[in-house]
């Protein structure tokens, strides 16, 4: 315990890439008799140093050298850097950790111990940092972007609109683009004093160049929003995995939603109804020990999946019931989607938004022009009632609204679907 209180903890006024500053304040504090024990680097490029309590060291000087060479590739400077630099006066303190390269730091006591840069020349090549590496940082940031953009449309699609979407589920998407933006900023920031270094100390012939403020406070403000937006995803994402409740592959006959369902079983089986078997990949295709990893999955029929979602999302609770199997008229497939909105408004967005996706999915699988479109009839329960038919494909959709309540259903067999629209309209209705 006595050992933890001898320790005390400050975070830098300047980036450890503002070489003079840092040094400076560092210097300053142990004139105060707070000497360097350990700078610990954040993802934000923030320094962290823990200072331990000791007799006032007013001339300690301290320097910060980036590794050169084959000692990027190295957490601790080498044992023949070592010896040079202790020979010179100068005492390793620690590391600085930096994404593409790292950064030592020495400290001496004697005034008259040379400077480890005696030239601008060899501080401007000391600040010569790896271009490969750093571009290899920025490529996997604009690589990250992409693939949390391209997730993001992805989940949209695959929950059958993008109003179904929950709010806190998009918000973290964008909180997340929106750090590694931030991120983008602080490391650019970096990059930023190391030209204006080599310029600064090229112009004034120098190693000791004078920088202006702004690139710092530029970093520093990008870093406490990052810090906050951060905070705000995990945050969010906390609160959605709170309130994000779902139950999958609930058999049928355990399944109670407030609507009359209408099942496949009802409208096809006619006594000699057969539901379809689940049906898993592995028992069908030959895989290999490393793709049954990844890609031996099970589809399940004649179940329902319900999620609800209270807070904040347009669609407060929504139900996915699949049908399969085989009766009087042949093999039939039936899948359910039911949405209910938080308010009527939502449902038609909702509703608009099923609409564009049947359309888009029709014409990607018949790019050719069709002569059919979503027909409207009347049907007593159904403020809307849509439906499209596709002979060739033996495939009917169904798009119906009533109050706050939508429904899509997706029938593919041999019956006439228009016999059971009364039906169909009916499950928009509660029952208790």
């Amino acid at each position: 315990m006595g050992k933890h209180k001898n320790l005390v903890t400050k975070w830098s006024p300047v980036s450890p890439m503002d070489f003079p500053r840092f040094e400076s304040w560092l210097e300053e504090m142990a004139g105060k008799g707070l000497l360097v024990h350990r700078v610990q680097q954040n993802w934000f490029s923030l320094a962290r140093v823990k200072f331990r309590r000791d007799e006032p060291c007013p001339h300690r000087r301290y320097r910060v050298c980036p590794a050169q060479g084959q000692q990027q590739a190295l957490e601790k400077p080498s044992q023949e850097l070592l010896e040079l630099y202790a020979g010179a006066g100068w005492t390793y303190e620690g590391d600085i950790g930096r994404p593409w390269t790292t950064l030592y730091l020495f400290s001496a006591d004697d005034p008259e111990a040379q400077e480890p840069y005696t030239d601008p020349d060899s501080f401007q090549y000391a600040l010569r940092f790896p271009k490969s590496n750093l571009l290899l940082l920025l490529f996997l940031i604009a690589l990250n972007l992409g693939m949390r953009t391209s997730i993001a449309a992805m989940e949209m699609d695959f929950q059958q609109s993008p109003h179904l979407a929950i709010p806190l589920v998009t918000l973290v998407q964008v909180l997340l683009v929106l750090l590694w933006v931030l991120l983008a900023l602080v490391l650019g920031s970096d990059l930023l004093t190391v030209a204006l270094l080599r310029r600064r100390a090229r112009r004034d012939q120098t190693v000791r160049p004078s920088l202006p403020l702004w690139p710092y406070r530029l970093q520093r403000v990008s870093a406490r929003a990052a810090a906050v937006v951060l905070l705000a995803a995990v945050s969010a994402a906390l609160l959605a995995s709170l309130t994000d409740k779902a139950e999958k592959n609930i058999p049928l006959e355990e399944f109670h939603p407030d609507f009359s369902l209408l099942t496949l079983e009802e409208i096809a089986g006619d006594g000699g109804w057969r539901p379809l078997e689940d049906w898993t990949a592995s028992e069908h295709i030959n895989l290999s020990p490393q793709m049954a990893e990844v890609a031996d999955i099970t589809i399940h029929y004649n179940v329902a999946t319900m999620k609800r979602n209270p807070v904040l999302s347009p669609i407060q609770t929504y139900y996915i019931v699949l049908q399969g199997g085989t009766g009087a008229a042949g093999y039939g497939q039936m899948d359910l989607y039911y949405y209910i909105a938080a308010n009527s408004e939502q449902a038609w967005a909702q509703l608009a938004a099923l609409t564009q996706q049947v359309v888009r999915a029709r014409n990607y699988v018949n790019p050719a022009p069709r002569t059919q479109d979503f027909q409207r009839a009347e049907v007593p329960g159904a403020e809307e009632f849509l439906f499209l038919v596709c002979p060739s494909e033996a495939i009917w959709e169904v798009l119906a609204l009533e109050g706050n309540r939508v429904l899509r259903l997706t029938y593919n067999g041999a019956l006439d679907l228009s016999q059971w629209f009364d039906e169909i309209a009916a499950m928009l209705t509660p029952v208790e």
